[in-house]
């Protein structure tokens, strides 16, 4: 079965970047589990990124929100239910990488992370190739 973002998830999501889009619509098509995006889960104002940090829910004002190269997301556990726990959340973050890595982008998972783990949480970054892999491929021709 093929998921589809309903329609606060999806207003949520066209806040961010266009490829973080691309990313997570493939995601969530191939996914066997559905998942949404929770309020303040795509691109944040200035002000709305202050006031995480304040509550404690984030830890830095130069989050990847603020320019929509970052989303957070929810697992939708049946019955009304979500879930941001590591544990429902790590079977779709092997999805994202997998998808990220296909389409050319590292991403970062708060779900990895020691300090303070943010397993809702994906950013990306689009991968620089490097001046020695492109002579490399060159010399291959």
């Amino acid at each position: 079965m093929a998921f589809k973002f309903g329609k606060i998830s999806l207003k949520r999501l066209e806040t961010t970047e266009p490829f973080v889009q691309e990313i997570m619509h493939e995601v969530l098509s191939i996914s066997p589990y559905d998942f949404g995006i929770p309020e303040f889960g795509g691109r944040r104002t200035i002000e709305q990124q202050e006031q995480l940090v304040k509550q404690g829910k984030s830890k830095t004002m130069n989050s990847k929100h603020l320019k929509g190269e970052a989303i957070d997301i929810c697992r939708h556990m049946g019955g009304g239910e979500y879930s941001f726990e590591r544990k429902h959340i790590l079977p779709i973050a092997h999805i994202v990488k997998q998808v990220a890595k296909d389409k050319g982008y590292k991403v970062k998972w708060g779900g990895d992370w020691l300090n303070f783990v943010d397993a809702p949480h994906f950013e990306f970054t689009k991968k620089e190739r490097k001046l020695v892999d492109y002579f490399n491929f060159l010399k291959r021709k």
